[in-house]
């Protein structure tokens, strides 16, 4: 639980404290937050883009696409099943589970993550994200001189789902808890 004299819990909203799994504030820590955030990126585009440095050069516009719209997937994703922090194995563990559904404060926060708010950062974020993969993408394939080409191969069922579930679905998922406590200010005060 949050204790109030560890400066590292800081950022968890006062009346939040002992309310949001430990584990969670551990990994939305802001250093922990950067690295993991910078790792996960990094592994996207070593899982995308692993077939543009060597043969075969094949499944370039499967990639491109799973660059573009993977990160609308995931926003997308927790627009429809919107995350619960009181749902998961860290909740269970801490003996927060379905806490949302015995505290005010947890409950506003669960609202706070389907807000209309929430949505428009998770697709603000979805937009920034593709850019960020599709433009070195097609960078690289114009560099390279060769047409992009349709080849949906062993290759294609492994990386485009490690690239979705491995990277953009924790990606999101730290982003949205951490956008969920930084703005609780404005649950506060009522939008």
């Amino acid at each position: 639980m949050a204790v109030k004299q560890n400066r590292r819990y800081a950022f968890v909203p006062e009346a939040l404290w002992g309310k949001f799994p430990n584990s969670w504030v551990l990994m939305l820590d802001k250093s922990t937050r950067i690295v993991l955030g910078i790792t996960v990126l990094s592994l996207g585009f070593l899982i995308l883009y692993a077939t543009l440095l060597g043969p075969p050069f094949r499944s370039d516009w499967a990639y491109l696409l799973t660059a573009g719209l993977g990160p609308l997937a995931a926003a997308v994703w927790y627009i429809i099943f919107p995350l619960n922090p009181y749902r998961g194995m860290s909740a269970i563990r801490e003996g927060l589970k379905d806490l949302d559904k015995r505290d005010q404060d947890a409950n506003k926060l669960v609202m706070h993550l389907k807000s209309l708010e929430a949505r428009r950062f998770l697709l603000n974020t979805a937009w920034k994200v593709s850019v960020l993969f599709v433009v070195p993408m097609a960078l690289i394939s114009a560099g390279m001189g060769k047409v992009p080409t349709w080849h949906f191969g062993a290759d294609c069922a492994v990386r485009i789902p490690a690239f979705l579930f491995i990277c953009m679905f924790i990606f999101f998922r730290i982003g949205l808890l951490s956008w969920s406590l930084k703005s609780w200010g404005n649950v506060e005060s009522g939008y």
